[in-house]
C-alpha cells in the first residue's frame, strides 16, 4: 500500500506457537460438524482476545480469518455479517486485523447466492469501513459493487449517489488504470441520472494526456472519449464532439480497424462542419483536411474543401441525399434533425464571410441572390453573425444597401496608408539587395 498503516504497537507476547497448535484442533472438527460451529467460534474469539491484548497482530489476524472461514464454509451468511462487525469493532482492535477481515469478506462476495444477501453484507462492510483511511481502497471497491447492484435493479439515482460519495482521485493506494475506470463509471452514471453539471466536473478529473501516454490505457481512452461525445452532444457543443472523435481516430487500436477509423474520422468532419465558426474551428478544419486518409471519404473531404476556401457554396449541397442518410442527421430524433439545420447555417455563414471579403458594399437583393435566400432569412443570418461578432456589417434598409467595412476617420486612413508604404519600401529595399547580390555573383563568375 502507498498509504502506510501507522506503526503497529510493540508485541508484548507472541502467541504464534499456541495458535498454530490450537487452530487445527478447533477448526477441523467444526468444518465437519455444523453443531460444533458456535462453540468453535467462541473458542477462536476467546483466543483472539488474548492475542489482541498483547498486540500479536499476526496471530490475531489468523484467528479472525478462521472465524470468517467457518461461516463461509457452512454458508451461514447472516453469521458472517455479524462477525465482520464484531471482529472489526472489538475493543482496541488492530488495524491489520480489520483490513484482513474486510478483505476476506470482500473476497467471499461471489459465493453469496442472491443479491439481497450480497447487498446486506456490503452494507455491513461499508458501515465498518467508513471513515477509515487504511481501508479506503476496499471501501471504494465495495461501493462500486453496490452501485452496480443498484443500477441493475433500475435505481440509477442511488447508484450514482453511491459512487459520487467517493473522492477517488485522492486515493493514493489505487492503481491509475483502476482509478480511471472508477472515474469513468462516475461520469457514466451522472449522465444516466441526468446530472450533466456534475458530469462535467467529473470529466475534468481525468487527464487526456496520461491516457495518450500509455498504450495499455487505450480501451479506457476510447471509453472516456465516447462518454465525452455523449456529454457534448447533449449540450450541442459540436467543436468538442469533433475533437473527441479526432482523438478516437488517432488511437492506434482504431487506426488498425478500417471501419472504426472511417467512422470516427467521418464524425469528426460532420461535427466540425456543424460547429459555429471561430479561429479554433478554422484551425481544426484545416488540421482534419490535412489528414491523408480523408481522401477515402469522398463527400466528407469535399465539404471541408468548400468550407476552407473562399468560394460560395450552393444549398442544398450536391451530396445532400448521402448526408441525410447519416445517423447524425436522422429525422427520427428531434435533436438529430436540428443538426441538419445547423449544417445549413454553417453553409450560409460561410457564404456571408466570402461575400464580405469580395464586397465592401452590396445591395440586399444582390446578397439574397448570392446566398440563395429570401429577404427574411438573409437578414436573420446576417444579424446573427453581426451579433456574435463573426462579421462587421451595417444595413441601410431604405436604400437597400449593406456595408461590410467600418467607416474610418482620417487618422485610421493615414495609419493604414503609412503601414502600406512602409511594407512597400521594405520589399523594394530587399529586392534591391537581392539584385545587387546576384550582380556581384555574376561578376565574380
Amino acid at each position: 500500500r502507498i498509504l502506510k498503516i501507522m506503526e503497529a504497537p510493540k508485541v508484548l507476547k507472541d502467541y504464534s506457537d499456541e495458535v498454530n497448535v490450537q487452530l487445527p484442533l478447533i477448526v477441523d472438527p467444526a468444518k465437519v460438524d455444523v453443531g460444533l460451529l458456535q462453540p468453535a467460534i467462541e473458542q477462536l474469539l476467546a483466543l483472539e482476545k488474548k492475542t489482541r491484548l498483547v498486540n500479536d497482530a499476526a496471530s490475531s489476524k489468523l484467528l479472525a480469518i478462521a472465524v470468517l472461514d467457518l461461516c463461509i464454509h457452512h454458508k451461514d451468511w447472516k453469521l458472517l455479517g455479524e462477525h465482520v462487525t464484531l471482529l472489526s469493532k472489538r475493543h482496541a482492535q488492530l488495524k491489520q486485523v480489520i483490513i484482513a477481515v474486510i478483505q476476506a469478506a470482500l473476497a467471499a462476495l461471489d459465493l453469496l447466492p442472491d443479491v439481497e444477501s450480497k447487498t446486506e453484507l456490503i452494507e455491513i462492510m461499508r458501515d465498518v469501513s467508513k471513515g477509515k483511511m487504511y481501508i479506503e481502497l476496499e471501501y471504494a471497491r465495495m461501493s462500486k459493487i453496490l452501485s452496480k447492484i443498484r443500477e441493475d435493479s433500475g435505481d440509477i439515482s442511488t447508484a450514482s449517489e453511491i459512487l459520487q460519495d467517493i473522492q477517488i482521485e485522492t486515493l493514493g493506494s489505487m492503481e491509475y488504470d483502476e482509478k480511471v475506470d472508477y472515474l469513468l463509471e462516475q461520469l457514466r452514471l451522472t449522465m444516466e441520472s441526468g446530472n450533466f453539471v456534475r458530469a462535467e466536473l467529473v470529466s475534468h478529473k481525468i487527464s487526456p494526456q496520461k491516457l495518450n501516454d500509455s498504450e495499455k490505457l487505450q480501451a479506457l481512452k476510447l471509453r472516456f472519449y465516447n462518454l465525452l461525445i455523449r456529454f457534448h452532444k447533449h449540450s450541442d457543443t459540436f467543436l468538442e464532439v469533433s475533437k473527441a472523435y479526432l482523438e478516437i481516430f488517432q488511437t492506434p487500436s482504431v487506426q488498425s480497424d478500417p471501419n472504426a477509423w472511417k467512422d470516427s474520422l467521418k464524425n469528426a468532419v460532420i461535427f466540425v462542419a456543424l460547429a459555429p465558426f471561430d479561429s479554433e474551428v478554422s484551425d481544426l478544419r484545416h488540421r482534419i483536411l490535412s489528414e491523408k486518409k480523408l481522401k477515402q471519404l469522398g463527400s466528407f473531404r469535399e465539404i471541408l474543401d468548400l468550407l476552407t476556401t473562399d468560394r460560395l457554396m450552393s444549398w442544398p449541397l450536391r451530396f445532400d441525399d448521402e448526408w441525410r442518410k447519416d445517423p447524425s442527421f436522422s429525422e427520427e430524433k428531434e435533436q438529430d434533425a436540428k443538426r441538419y439545420e445547423c449544417l445549413k447555417k454553417s453553409v450560409v455563414q460561410h457564404n456571408l464571410r466570402v461575400v464580405s471579403k469580395y464586397y465592401h458594399r452590396v445591395r440586399t437583393d444582390r446578397l439574397q441572390y448570392l446566398l440563395e435566400l429570401d429577404a427574411v432569412d438573409t437578414e436573420k443570418y446576417l444579424s446573427e453573425m453581426v451579433q456574435s461578432k463573426q462579421l462587421f456589417a451595417r444595413m441601410d434598409r431604405p436604400a437597400g444597401i449593406i456595408n461590410f467595412r467600418p467607416q474610418q476617420n482620417a487618422d485610421d486612413v493615414l495609419n493604414v496608408w503609412a503601414s502600406d508604404i512602409s511594407n512597400l519600401l521594405t520589399k523594394i529595399d530587399k529586392t534591391c539587395h537581392l539584385i545587387a547580390k546576384e550582380n556581384m555573383i555574376h561578376q565574380i563568375g
